[in-house]
């Protein structure tokens, strides 16, 4: 007969196997959750207008741009609303894919003659 170590875990789910260690966790980590979900959508919140700002140098017609930065800021600052009301780790979790930020532009291969 085999005994289990006190932190084993479902080798599907990889939760903890006891429910009061899998309880302790995840009330860990949803402090943890909050403080990174505020971190990132409050660091992403100024890079929205700042890459409209930028591509109004580069691109002729911008108001797109102010209207999608404009849209994002708008859903950034409800994700930040919408986390003090948050109760469970998943909520926080699907807050997190809500909240977009945008990615600077790949730059083309060396191959691809651009």
């Amino acid at each position: 007969m085999t005994t289990q170590s006190p932190d084993a875990r479902s080798p599907w789910t990889l939760r903890f196997l006891d429910p009061e260690l899998e309880d302790d966790y995840r009330k860990k980590l949803l402090t943890r959750a909050r403080r990174q979900i505020r971190l990132t959508m409050l660091a992403s919140l100024p890079l929205w207008p700042a890459a409209a700002l930028v591509a109004e140098i580069y691109i002729e017609r911008t108001r797109w741009l102010w209207i999608v930065a404009a849209a994002m800021t708008g859903v950034l600052l409800a994700i930040l609303l919408a986390e003090r009301f948050a109760r469970s780790l998943n909520t926080i979790h699907v807050l997190g894919l809500f909240g977009v930020t945008p990615r600077p532009a790949s730059r083309p291969s060396p191959r691809s003659g651009s």
